[in-house]
């Protein structure tokens, strides 16, 4: 990159740069999990492609807060998580209980459903 597009950027220092490259990689992820082009998520977010591929590639420095705030909005994800400042990427209160919860729930359908294929394999071999 030259010196004079560098000089077009606010964030400089290294570790800025490496935070602005983790959100980037946050955004791509979230939006490809909701199952978005760049080109939707630019219609959602009220912004152009373009903008969203720099944003994703930590290339949009800085990052409008209005565009942090309507990705975290319509990804269904905590803004503080897309900025790398918590480690829990959902929404609202108690999410941490509720997702224990949905996990125990899984782990329990999962070991339930274990069985019931044991005792079938099992049931085919005695024939």
């Amino acid at each position: 990159m030259s010196k004079s597009k560098a000089s077009n950027f606010i964030y400089t220092n290294k570790a800025e740069i490496a935070a602005l490259k983790l959100t980037g990689l946050r955004l791509s992820e979230t939006r490809e999990l909701c199952g978005l082009t760049q080109t939707q998520a630019a219609r959602l977010l009220n912004t152009s492609p373009q903008a969203i591929k720099d944003a994703e590639n930590g290339k949009l420095n800085p990052l409008p807060i209005r565009l942090l705030k309507a990705a975290a909005e319509v990804y269904v994800v905590s803004a503080d998580w897309l900025l790398n400042l918590s480690d829990d990427w959902e929404q609202g209160e108690n999410v941490g209980d509720q997702r224990d919860l949905i996990a125990t729930f899984h782990r329990s359908r999962v070991n339930h459903y274990s069985k019931l294929i044991a005792e079938q394999t099992q049931a085919e071999n005695a024939t």
